[in-house]
């Protein structure tokens, strides 16, 4: 049952991305500006979650796995993948976690979440030809064994 409501859930997702795009202001900015992420700082808080299930929306421009996407989607299958919003402009991640422990982060522009031992359904804008915004879009359902979280 759980398994046909998050279905429902990524499907009714996917079709709400591709139908009402999220508008955001285009800047223009070289490959550079993008490779050079802001240093850490020393207030940044880490969060640990395990055995989850993790749900993740927004725009980012970092995201870092060793598995191929396809058309913009990724099926992962106990690998590790690393989403971070570096402070650029338009990037804002929500992260929500889900029993045992619950964790729930809003609208934050200077995260970085950690998933090891991950199984699910990702899907980033950025490796897309359908749904192109800048930053681009992320939405990932999936349950992870460990999960760290680190925000300011």
């Amino acid at each position: 049952m759980l398994k046909r409501r998050l279905g429902f859930f990524v499907v009714c997702m996917l079709l709400i991305l591709g139908v009402f795009p999220v508008c955001s202001m285009v800047t223009e900015k070289s490959i550079t500006d993008f490779g050079n992420s802001p240093d850490p700082k020393a207030q940044a808080t880490t969060d640990h979650f395990s055995d989850s299930i993790v749900i993740i929306t927004g725009k980012s421009q970092t995201v870092a796995s060793s598995a191929l996407w396809l058309f913009g989607f990724k099926c992962m299958v106990i690998k590790r993948v690393t989403i971070q919003a570096n402070n650029l402009e338009g990037e804002k991640i929500n992260v929500f976690v889900l029993p045992p422990t619950i964790g729930l982060y809003f609208d934050y522009e200077s995260i970085s979440i950690q998933l090891n031992r991950v199984t699910g359904l990702f899907f980033w804008g950025k490796q897309s030809v359908l749904f192109e915004s800048e930053p681009p879009q992320i939405v990932a359902v999936c349950r992870a064994r460990d999960i760290w979280v680190t925000y300011e």
